[in-house]
């Protein structure tokens, strides 16, 4: 860039920034004009006949507010101005009052909705709290009945094993047993020894005063030694008993 494009460049930014400045103030003023003014031109659109009317009037407001603003007719529009309030003073102060009355109300009910949310967030609040509160306590009861269990099986004694009581009816006992006197019968329904049949060859063990005294004899009964005499008599006893 040459020595005159960056002068001129320059030139160009403080012309910018000279003209945004002179924006800034102009805006500024004609928001202080607007101010006053629309304190003494308040009139609403009820206090005119027709709506014609009523533009007509914000159209005579804007332009009031462009002369004060650019310096135009500037000694004669506070003329006009002065000589509105003149005849317009008791409207003027009514319109005030009643814009006051307006604002306090709109206040109000801005401050009433601001505290409603509120309100309602402080209880959406408590309500989370309260949540995760119980979800807390209904997470600590469930460990605790975990523990309890895991403890509760720790300090639990086996079960004694049931006594099963061994009997029958009519048979002597012997160490706590029954045997049988008669024949040994094979278990019938429900537990109970069946009926014996007529005729049927009976096996039995025999008494000692029936049992032949010579040990050889008894040897020979039934074909057996006496040994496994014995162990065929421990098979019958036990074939004979039956549990309730």
């Amino acid at each position: 860039m040459s020595k005159t494009a960056w002068k001129a460049s320059n030139e160009n930014v403080e012309m910018g920034t000279a003209e945004l400045a002179v924006e800034a103030r102009r805006l500024e003023m004609e928001e202080k004009v607007r101010k006053r003014i629309l304190r003494i031109f308040n009139k609403r659109v009820e206090n005119f006949e027709t709506e014609r009317q009523f533009n007509d009037y914000l159209e005579r407001v804007e332009e009031i507010i462009f002369n004060l603003t650019n310096g135009n007719d500037v000694a004669e529009t506070n003329k006009y101005i002065d000589e509105y309030k003149t005849l317009n003073q008791a409207s003027i102060n009514f319109n005030l009052a009643k814009k006051a009355d307006e604002d306090r109300q709109r206040s109000e009910s801005i401050a009433a909705a601001e505290r409603k949310r509120r309100a309602h967030l402080e209880a959406l609040r408590k309500e989370e709290l309260k949540r995760l509160e119980e979800n807390k306590k209904q997470k600590e009861k469930e460990k605790q009945d975990r523990l309890d269990e895991a403890e509760g099986k720790k300090k639990k004694k086996p079960e004694k094993a049931k006594k099963v009581k061994i009997t029958n009816t009519g048979m002597p006992a012997f160490g706590g047993l029954y045997m049988a006197t008669g024949p040994p019968t094979a278990m019938g329904a429900n537990g109970a020894p069946p009926l014996a049949k007529e005729n049927e060859p009976v096996l039995r063990i025999l008494s000692d005063e029936e049992r032949p005294k010579n040990p050889l004899l008894r040897a020979r009964a039934g074909g057996y030694l006496e040994s496994l005499c014995r162990k065929r008599s421990r098979q019958e006893l036990l074939e004979s008993l039956y549990v309730i």
